[in-house]
């Protein structure tokens, strides 16, 4: 069984940088100017896509034993 952690994030360009800097493997295959996809682990993604995007599945894992789960946060009104 595989994994995806979708989290819409305001700049896709912005936000890959914390992870490579961590040394997560950019996958190719699945990622494209707006979603970027990690593997964290085997079989264990994190894909971050644009807001506008808000991706709820991984373009790639759409088998039945993949789980997709998606995380989105909340603006804070000053």
């Amino acid at each position: 069984m595989s994994l995806t952690i979708t989290c819409a994030v305001e700049s896709v360009e912005r936000a890959t940088a914390f992870p490579t800097a961590l040394g997560w493997s950019l996958v190719p295959e699945m990622s494209r100017a707006e979603v970027s996809c990690f593997a964290i682990a085997p079989d264990q993604f994190v894909m971050l896509g644009g807001r506008a995007d808000r991706p709820t599945t991984a373009p790639s894992c759409t088998s039945a034993s993949s789980t997709t789960l998606t995380a989105t946060t909340a603006r804070r009104s000053g």
